[in-house]
């Protein structure tokens, strides 16, 4: 349809209908544009409409916009005939596709649009950069500006454990806190990149979207896979392209592992890595004997230096254990510290209610006290 006639003929009646004619901006947006996608390429900061709705649509349109919209966003459907647009249903994104079916469906001899006002309150990303450019604007607050990429290093592995925290505590409306002051450290360095003319989002963004086009040509191109595992074997020799690529040796199997992991998670890590090389226990059985094995060589060692080489390898083979079931020993470990922190705190507070002194117990009875805790 020519663009003067989506002008006068949907979009003037459409925007009248939901009273966007004197909006300072909007987002105009074809139906069929939006439904090529798995998620709405929208600013959800700004009200949208969207031109062309079809009745078989309805549902595909609410799934998409899910993606970027809570259940309950209110939503419009609009009419357009005969020059003027009206509002004919209006109720939460949730329930679109069965609003449509309650408006009896869509008429055949009219046009339809959705209306999407915005979020009431900031959701973009767009709108979290512009708070980051204006604290580290001339104008702007002097510690923010004050920090670096390297100034940062601490805050940011902080963020990432408090996330995790909330992980462990499967806590969602902590997670969905957290995982936003982790964004504000990846906004913070992108920010201060713009700042010393490094590079901007869009190029964080960029690297992060082709690797993961280029590493799922199941989905984004023409291989075929039937398991998870060959999902996972597909990766590694994408990866392993990629690195002889950069000029890294391809015949260094830790490539990409951090020294910055927490040991045990890097060494759970290491020990994935090794068995593509053939470096793997036949069964549980034999990878549970040699962690045996370790126990009592840590029990034999007969100094202190023997006593810390051979813990690291209890340690070592007890986190190749636990991946045979399937287990995150970083992730074990940390709750059980967790479990411990929260006891203790409990016993002392039970404690101090009873006026007694947790010091002064004998430990039978300190361990009978501990065990009512659990």
């Amino acid at each position: 349809m020519p663009v003067k006639r989506v002008l006068s003929d949907v979009l003037v009646p459409a925007l009248a209908a939901v009273g966007l004619e004197e909006a300072p901006r909007f987002q105009v947006v074809q139906m069929t544009d939006l439904l090529e996608r798995q998620s709405p390429e929208l600013n959800v900061d700004t009200p949208s409409l969207l031109l062309g709705l079809g009745a078989e649509q309805a549902t595909t349109a609410q799934r998409v916009l899910l993606n970027a919209y809570p259940p309950a966003h209110s939503v419009s459907l609009v009419r357009i005939r005969g020059g003027s647009g009206e509002r004919v249903w209006e109720g939460a994104l949730d329930q679109l596709a069965e609003g449509v079916v309650a408006h009896g469906g869509l008429d055949g001899t009219a046009a339809y649009a959705l209306f999407l006002p915005a979020l009431p309150y900031p959701g973009s990303v767009t709108a979290l950069e512009g708070v980051m450019a204006a604290l580290l604007s001339p104008n702007g607050c002097p510690w923010d500006r004050e920090q670096t990429h390297l100034s940062l290093r601490t805050y940011l592995l902080e963020e990432t454990y408090e996330v995790l925290d909330a992980l462990d505590q499967e806590d969602m409306a902590k997670l969905s806190e957290e995982l936003g002051d982790l964004l504000l450290q990846i906004v913070f360095h992108a920010q201060i990149a713009v700042r010393d003319g490094e590079f901007r989002l869009a190029e964080v963004v960029h690297h992060i979207v082709s690797k993961l086009i280029r590493r799922h040509p199941h989905v984004f191109g023409e291989v075929t896979v039937h398991d998870a595992d060959e999902v996972t074997r597909n990766w590694e020799r994408l990866k392993a392209q990629e690195r002889a690529r950069a000029g890294q040796a391809a015949t260094n199997p830790f490539a990409g592992i951090s020294l910055a992991f927490p040991a045990l998670s890097r060494a759970q890590e290491l020990q994935r890595r090794g068995e593509r090389f053939g470096f793997k226990w036949p069964d549980r059985a034999s990878a549970w004997a040699k962690f045996e094995e370790e126990m009592r060589e840590w029990q034999a060692a007969a100094t202190p230096a023997e006593a810390q080489w051979e813990l690291g390898d209890v340690l070592a083979t007890l986190a190749n254990v636990a991946r045979w079931d399937g287990l995150d020993a970083e992730s074990a470990l940390r709750e059980a510290n967790n479990r411990f922190t929260q006891r203790l705190t409990q016993l002392l507070a039970q404690c101090e209610a009873e006026g007694v002194n947790l010091v002064d117990l004998p430990m039978e009875d300190a361990l009978v006290r501990w065990r009512a805790t659990a």
